[in-house]
């Protein structure tokens, strides 16, 4: 029935299973909170009370002091920042920039202690090297100097890495921003007053075009278990290397802690990758390989500057970079790449020390508390039992976007009883109403119109590549998603109604 799609890796990284339910269960169990299910709970109802390793950002930066000095001021503005700066140091690495991200730190304090070291352009892998080399922290946290952090950011990537320091990766959010203030006095207001939405990151909703938006955290239950050798395809190409998920591609460079010890053991970010793409790909293969479990942590969220691509080449770099890395990790020969002379690498320091001084600030977090919003809320972090409670109070009221949560939601739960009492809402365009009417009541009516998300990505595919992907997730047993393809082909084709029954019947509904 098909073949595991393969990529030519280790024994360690292909078997790995990111079986981390120990430590969430100890994790629970100790400070009464979830460690990633409930994050507006998490924010607003457990502070950072104790931190218990120096901590130390890594921000390697080329070319972009504009959004670096919004970054640097919300740093200032963080909880831990406020309540632990004896704790807490910055290292801003810049890799040989020729804007003004020199006059920005050398004319400029801030309430933390920074380090600013410029070198030759090399780029980024080099700049993280040589800014984690001079860390002093036990914990590393890895930042881009395009995102803005809310008060409470750092510390709730801290407060749990903290707790299994050697053993994890835990890492962030973000969603994107088009309008931000120009003036940097104001990025604070803005961020305190700005509503976050963690699940506007593409590892929730995947937002690329001519892509259907699978939820990578419902469909793999937040990572728990989920294992290398399974694979999330979410575009129209399903060939593409690019297009397919494996659990070490969901970790993103611009929000993600390690112990430092763990960095040196690893040898550091690769430096024969050229230009933009797969550095922190790479690392997070061989966190894995050393079988770290990846831990995401939604209430720890950030704000994306957007911006135009500053590096023209960028596509071209990942998608080489893309086959250096599977060739690299192909092998069992590992590189140290912190056995580099920095010192010939480096054009310039600033070292600037501040004296601590408390400043408790609240951790603000403002959210709607409309149904919809919380409905939204629990349906991408996976409570679904929650979310159906609360899309069923508003139903008659949904767009074809809530529609398909709400639709989705029942058929995974097998409720055929909640889907009887509003099949007939006016939903006629949603996919998974479709799905619901074939799996309950043994018919479909589809129209061959519609405004939903999963019939426009049916509009754009090949078929036979749906078939092939259908075929391998049934082959992986991952059964929702099989049937959600092979669904797709029975309506636009009318064929494998057999197979489609099959997966229904192992899906127990």
């Amino acid at each position: 029935m098909g073949k595991i799609r393969s990529f030519k890796t280790t024994d360690k990284i292909l078997n790995f299973i990111n079986d981390y339910k120990k430590i969430k269960d100890d994790y629970e169990l100790r400070f009464k909170e979830s460690i990633n299910r409930e994050p507006y709970e998490s924010i607003n109802n457990y502070p950072l009370n104790e931190c218990k390793y120096k901590v130390s950002l890594v921000i390697s930066t080329w070319n972009s002091c504009k959004s670096l000095k919004m970054t640097l001021r919300t740093i200032e503005n963080t909880y831990i920042c406020n309540n632990f700066n004896d704790k807490l140091e910055v290292v801003l690495v810049d890799d040989g920039s020729d804007d003004e991200t020199f006059e920005l730190i050398n004319s400029n304090n801030y309430n933390f202690n920074l380090k600013y070291i410029k070198q030759v352009h090399l780029g980024r892998a080099q700049g993280i090297n040589l800014g984690v080399s001079n860390a002093t922290g036990e914990m590393i946290i890895f930042l881009d100097s395009d995102i803005l952090l809310f008060p409470y950011t750092i510390d709730e990537i801290v407060k749990r890495q903290q707790e299994y320091l050697h053993d994890v990766i835990c890492f962030g959010f973000r969603e994107d921003v088009f309008d931000i203030p120009e003036n940097e006095e104001d990025i604070i207001e803005y961020v305190n007053n700005y509503n976050p939405k963690f699940w506007l990151d593409n590892r929730f909703t995947y937002d690329f075009k001519g892509s259907f938006g699978s939820n990578m955290m419902l469909e793999t239950n937040m990572m728990l278990n989920y294992p290398t050798k399974k694979n999330i395809w979410v575009s129209n190409n399903i060939n593409a290397i690019y297009d397919c998920w494996q659990v070490y591609r969901m970790v993103y460079g611009f929000l993600f802690a390690v112990s430092k010890k763990n960095f040196e053991s690893f040898g550091g970010f690769a430096e024969f990758l050229v230009g933009w793409g797969c550095d922190d790909t790479l690392f997070v293969s061989l966190a894995v390989e050393n079988n770290l479990k990846l831990i995401p942590v939604p209430s720890a969220h950030c704000l994306h500057i957007y911006h135009d691509i500053r590096m023209k080449s960028q596509w071209e770099d990942g998608k080489k970079n893309e086959e250096r890395m599977y060739n690299y990790i192909s092998k069992n020969n590992r590189i140290n790449f912190l056995d580099n002379n920095y010192e010939s690498r480096i054009i310039s320091r600033i070292d600037k020390q501040v004296k601590f001084v408390p400043h408790n600030i609240k951790k603000i977090i403002r959210k709607n508390n409309s149904n919809l919003e919380e409905a939204n809320y629990h349906y991408y972090l996976g409570n679904l039992e929650k979310s159906l409670n609360l899309y069923k109070k508003i139903s008659s009221k949904l767009d074809i976007a809530n529609l398909e949560n709400l639709f989705d939601i029942i058929v995974r739960l097998g409720d055929k009883r909640t889907f009887n009492n509003i099949k007939n809402i006016n939903n006629r365009e949603c996919f998974f109403y479709h799905l619901g009417n074939y799996i309950f009541n043994d018919k479909v009516d589809y129209s061959g119109e519609s405004k939903s998300i999963y019939f426009n990505f049916l509009n754009n595919i090949n078929l036979d590549e749906l078939e092939e992907r259908a075929e391998q997730y049934l082959y992986e047993k991952q059964y929702y998603l099989s049937l959600l393809d092979y669904f797709g082909i029975y309506i636009k084709s009318q064929k494998n109604k057999n197979i489609l029954d099959e997966i229904i019947n192992k899906l127990q509904y």
